[in-house]
């Protein structure tokens, strides 16, 4: 049995920089690929610390709740 898996991997911070409206983008993005995808994003900051880069409350809290739910959250506990 072969196993394919594609992923989407992420870095919020620098998206804020190339592209006009990344909040918008990547909620469109994670709604697409929710159910028949995996999402793989990293980050520096801790969830709370998101509202730095998408500065838009309610939209930074669909994002995160569009992650987190049925996710995996994985932590290192050290700096990058």
């Amino acid at each position: 049995m072969t196993m394919i898996f594609t992923i989407l991997q992420l870095d919020p911070q620098p998206l804020t920089q190339t592209i006009g409206h990344p909040p918008e983008l990547l909620f469109q993005v994670l709604t697409e690929r929710e159910e028949n995808s995996s999402i793989a994003i990293t980050s520096n900051e801790s969830f709370s610390g998101w509202t730095k880069t998408f500065t838009d409350p309610r939209l930074c809290a669909a994002i995160v709740d569009r992650l987190t739910f049925n996710g995996t959250i994985l932590e290192t506990g050290t700096d990058s």
